[in-house]
């Protein structure tokens, strides 16, 4: 049974989890009421989030959660957050005072996105923004804060970004599986997460909706859009920082721990590769 009249707290509620986690939250049918934290209300984003049933748009982010439970009317039964950006020690600020904080006041949830570490949970990847994530989560795990932490692989909207889906038949190892997962569908594994914490508490769950080697997607790519990704020029973004340049070459040259049989068991309903791109050319054609 899905929860009935609670309150979740969503940090980056405007990003690309955080609101797809919105969305879904409203689609509960229930009396839920769903605070959407946001650095800026008055962005589009944040208006289009204040139109939808049962949500709250408040000002606000991770680094002062405080402030944000503050303004939620009784208790805080669930809370999502996701530390995002390259500033480790931030992160780890963010997170661990998320964590003190929600074990002092008393939230009854927390759901942790934190990522795929391709092989690497026990190794140190030199990468700080990665080894950021496993303080947090180890420090979540030690707490007394009931939890589930959700490691997504690579978003398959990075596709349609300048160089992604360049890089696959040049750069992507030939026989490497790579992995990739909607954000649309990470959000509503964080929906049903906080509407049944009692069946998904203390579990990690790696989230993949699609795997496959380079071959795989290109074909899969052709056949959705028409285009054949061998025949665009081989190039990298120079203009790269070099900690990005470390996590692209990170995630390009690993594979994932996350297999979409495994997400399966969890969220039958995720998107594989076609139905991703068949879904984003029907809303915008590419």
């Amino acid at each position: 049974m899905s929860s009935q009249g609670k309150n979740f707290v969503i940090f980056g509620a405007t990003g690309k989890q955080g609101s797809a986690a919105v969305q879904w939250l409203t689609k509960s049918g229930t009396d839920n009421i769903i605070y959407a934290i946001t650095r800026d209300p008055s962005s589009a984003k944040a208006q289009s989030l204040a139109t939808l049933p049962h949500v709250q748009v408040i000002q606000g982010d991770s680094s002062d959660p405080e402030k944000a439970f503050a303004q939620v009317n009784g208790t805080v039964d669930g809370v999502f957050f996701a530390p995002v950006g390259f500033d480790a020690k931030d992160q780890i600020k963010e997170g661990k005072q998320m964590i003190d904080l929600a074990g002092k006041s008393g939230v009854g949830y927390l759901v942790f996105s934190s990522t795929d570490f391709s092989g690497h949970r026990e190794d140190v990847t030199g990468i700080e923004a990665i080894e950021a994530k496993k303080v947090i989560e180890d420090y979540l795990i030690s707490s007394f804060v009931k939890y589930t932490i959700l490691r997504p692989v690579g978003f398959l909207e990075n596709l349609f970004f300048p160089g992604y889906a360049d890089a696959i038949p040049h750069f992507w190892p030939r026989q490497l599986i790579k992995s990739g997962i909607a954000s649309s569908d990470i959000g509503r594994a964080v929906s049903e997460v906080l509407l049944n914490p009692a069946y998904f508490e203390g579990k990690i769950i790696g989230l993949s909706g699609y795997e496959g080697s380079p071959q795989d997607w290109m074909h899969v790519w052709e056949k959705v859009t028409g285009e054949d990704l061998r025949k665009r020029e081989k190039k990298m973004n120079s203009e790269m920082s070099e900690e990005k340049m470390k996590m692209l070459k990170f995630i390009m040259f690993n594979e994932n721990d996350a297999r979409v049989e495994r997400t399966r068991a969890f969220f039958p309903w995720v998107m594989d590769l076609q139905t991703f791109l068949e879904d984003a050319k029907a809303r915008k054609p590419m």
